[in-house]
């Protein structure tokens, strides 16, 4: 029923009430085509292809799963992609691996797993990672657990309950220069690895991405992992298309710190000096904005603050508690304010002015006694001198 792009959609009331400001509310529908990204594996019919799927609906882009047969696929057809996935890196001929690693040198980017074919391999396509000699298998009832999470980097900071996971099989990869591990066993091996290399990055899963050597894919947590994945690899900047009347708009979130915006009356915001610079825009009316930044357009809607539209007064007891807070707070912000001032400085200068004084007057007590003392001794006898 939508127009492809991006579509407005306006709901008002048909008749009026108290408050006429947010009789109106606005919305914005984008409908986009779902973005390709090829799965190079050697089953294309594998179960993988339902579990990426299913996790791909809930990004904020729309993406689809392209199953790519290892045997059959045209190499040149990567530029095409922003990102790919490889459900085996083991199974990568030398030749795609020379293409893969092309690839993500010019910008690409590359989500790799593991399986049967990499266990017997020495080093890995592509990474050129070496696998360690270990146990690749958990022992019966003691499957290996997650131990630390890099839970700041942008892939992880939104996903939660990778410590539930149960992993059976582990490909032992020795880290090498560069590499960076997000997330790490119990016992320190590597389970998730990022790679930069050239322009573009690789995101390494040591197991599989199925269900085969772990219970990832029936844990929530491979849903919202997939879809944080899908956001990085390509990278998407989240911009929430609904905003609120009187907030601030980072152009930073569309993907470009400059550009320009255009006002639901038609006027530009920005002047000519400021599309070029880092703005932060003032939503300070209710409608769309129109949102241009090289080599993109998005449409914002923006609605008075839902909870405004609530008019029913506050209780007594609310409005006591408001009062308190009203008068309790800024008496506690006082009384700490006024401890944390530091004491008045000592003027140091009186006391040692009045020690300079003391000196002063002691020398000259002292000068004085010795100079009678001298002058007595130099007077001449009485006696001698009358004989």
């Amino acid at each position: 029923a939508f127009a492809t792009g991006d579509n407005r959609i306006v709901a008002s009331l048909q008749t009026g009430d108290g408050l006429a400001a947010d009789d109106r509310r606005h919305l914005v529908v984008p409908n986009v085509p779902a973005i390709p990204v090829p799965l190079l594996t050697a089953r294309t019919d594998a179960p993988l292809v339902r579990y990426l799927s299913t996790a791909f609906a809930t990004a904020a882009r729309q993406y689809r799963v392209e199953p790519a047969s290892l045997a059959n696929f045209d190499a040149r057809t990567l530029e095409r992609s922003a990102w790919v996935v490889a459900d085996d890196l083991g199974a990568i001929s030398p030749q795609l691996a020379t293409a893969l690693t092309d690839y993500v040198t010019k910008g690409g980017s590359l989500f790799a797993a593991v399986g049967e074919r990499s266990l017997a391999l020495q080093t890995l396509p592509v990474t050129g990672n070496a696998i360690a000699k270990g146990d690749a298998t958990a022992r019966e009832g003691q499957p290996f657990n997650v131990g630390r999470i890099d839970s700041v980097h942008p892939l992880l900071a939104a996903t939660d309950g990778w410590r539930g996971v149960s992993i059976t099989r582990l490909l032992p990869l020795q880290v090498a220069a560069g590499d960076r591990v997000l997330i790490a066993l119990e016992d320190g091996r590597p389970l998730l690895v990022e790679r930069k290399v050239g322009e573009g990055r690789i995101v390494l899963l040591a197991t599989s991405l199925d269900n085969t050597w772990n219970d990832l894919p029936v844990h929530p947590v491979f849903v919202s992992f997939i879809a944080e994945t899908a956001r990085y690899l390509s990278g998407e900047q989240t911009l929430s298309r609904q905003q609120v009347a009187g907030s601030s708009l980072p152009l930073s979130v569309t993907g470009s710190a400059s550009g320009q915006v255009v006002d639901p009356e038609g006027n530009t915001v920005l002047s000519l000096a400021d599309t070029r610079r880092a703005q932060d825009v003032r939503l300070r009316q209710a409608g769309f904005y129109q949102v241009y930044t090289p080599g993109k357009e998005t449409l914002v809607a923006v609605n008075p603050d839902a909870r405004e539209s609530d008019l029913e007064p506050m209780t007594a007891e609310q409005i006591a508690r408001w009062q308190q807070a009203a008068v309790v707070a800024p008496q506690q912000a006082v009384a700490a304010a006024e401890a944390q001032v530091a004491p008045p400085p000592v003027e140091l200068w009186r006391y040692l002015l009045i020690l300079l004084a003391l000196v002063v007057l002691a020398e000259s007590l002292l000068g004085n006694r010795y100079l009678r003392g001298h002058l007595h001794g130099l007077e001449p006898d009485a006696g001698r001198a009358t004989s």
